[in-house]
């Protein structure tokens, strides 16, 4: 009879180290998980038109802006930007047309915000032509 209490209490004893150790891991798991966070906003739209814009901030402080949308989610832009740090380190725009870059144009007119790099696409100009609308 005391072996098998000392059977049970060492059962106990056995479980009770692996759920610490689990608990342990999964603390160890969500703890690096934050520390490697990249955050990922897709802008809501602000006008009857379609657009495209997103905001990424990394884990290492670093805002990179794709695309952004048309000058009516400049507002709503500029407020992610400004909730970043006022800064933004990278921007994409995927293509010149006014759904993706209609609020850039708006915040480099009309704000303080800086801008590091600002990366593009180039089109030949029949594109240009033909799109410019």
């Amino acid at each position: 009879m005391k072996e098998n209490k000392k059977d049970k209490a060492e059962l106990i004893i056995k479980k009770a180290i692996v759920i610490i150790i689990i608990i342990l891991i999964a603390l160890l798991i969500s703890i690096n998980q934050k520390l490697n966070k990249i955050e990922l906003t897709q802008l809501q739209n602000n006008s009857s038109s379609q657009m495209m814009g997103y905001v990424i901030k990394t884990k290492n402080n670093k805002v990179i802006v794709i695309d952004g949308g048309t000058k009516e989610d400049s507002q709503n832009l500029e407020e992610q930007i400004n909730a970043n740090g006022g800064k933004v380190d990278y921007w994409f725009i995927t293509h010149p047309h006014i759904d993706h870059m209609g609020a850039f144009l708006e915040i480099t007119k009309n704000t303080n915000i800086k801008i590091g790099k600002i990366y593009t696409t180039y089109n030949d100009l029949d594109w240009y032509q033909k799109y410019s609308n």
